[in-house]
């Protein structure tokens, strides 16, 4: 079974990590998610609880909206959309890029922070709503 951890900026991405969790959870024999802060339990330690997914998962799904590139919080250590795929990637999980829209483009190594430049060369998951 594989560990699916869906990563996405509130506001940007919550729809279509919305639509991925019901999708994932139809094919449930097969995968489980994570959908944070859903999936956190009450009482847990929220960084804790989000970094732990995220390192655990064999899958980060990353929800990529049309600025996704260029959110300014993106160039800061304390995001926790970049904190989440740096986990997950620094653990070895797979981060799959997923394009929100038509109107979004492919990343661009060039408008990502240093960090997650290697984003750019992953290829993305097919076009999602």
């Amino acid at each position: 079974m594989a560990e699916v951890f869906i990563n996405y900026r509130t506001g940007d991405g919550d729809e279509t990590a919305e639509l991925l969790a019901a999708r994932l959870s139809d094919a449930s024999a097969r995968n489980t998610s994570s959908r944070p802060p859903h999936s956190i339990q009450p009482g847990e330690s929220f960084p804790k609880a989000l970094i732990d997914a995220a390192q655990k998962s064999d899958v980060l799904l990353a929800v990529m909206g049309p600025d996704w590139g260029a959110a300014p919080q993106l160039r800061e250590e304390a995001d926790w959309v970049r904190t989440e795929i740096l986990a997950a990637q620094t653990s070895g999980a797979r981060v799959v890029p997923v394009i929100k829209g038509r109107r979004t483009d492919r990343l661009a190594r060039a408008s990502l922070p240093p960090a997650l430049m290697w984003l750019a060369t992953c290829i993305p998951a097919p076009r999602y709503a």
